[in-house]
């Protein structure tokens, strides 16, 4: 039992890790908040509706943008290639 206790406590800190806010490149550049230059933000995927796809009920079909939400002021930026993860040393 103690070895189910110690993987969810283990599970548990990975996530909150993951949840962090991190920082990001884009096309070899660092991003920064265009509004307060803030450098964490939180990073998820969005979809890109697109009206036919929507009618008829295929949405999940659409393309996917990333998203990142500054950590300090909450402005979000849009992106449609990839960004990447810095590595913090």
């Amino acid at each position: 039992m103690s070895n189910v206790k110690l993987f969810f406590k283990l599970l548990g800190k990975n996530i909150e890790k993951i949840r962090e806010p991190q920082s990001y490149e884009a096309a070899g550049l660092e991003i920064f908040c265009p509004h307060c230059k803030h450098n964490k933000f939180h990073h998820q995927y969005k979809l890109l509706n697109t009206a036919g796809l929507t009618f008829f009920n295929l949405d999940f079909a659409n393309r996917q943008a990333h998203t990142l939400t500054c950590a300090r002021c909450g402005h979000i930026q849009w992106y449609g290639l990839e960004i990447s993860r810095l590595v913090d040393e």
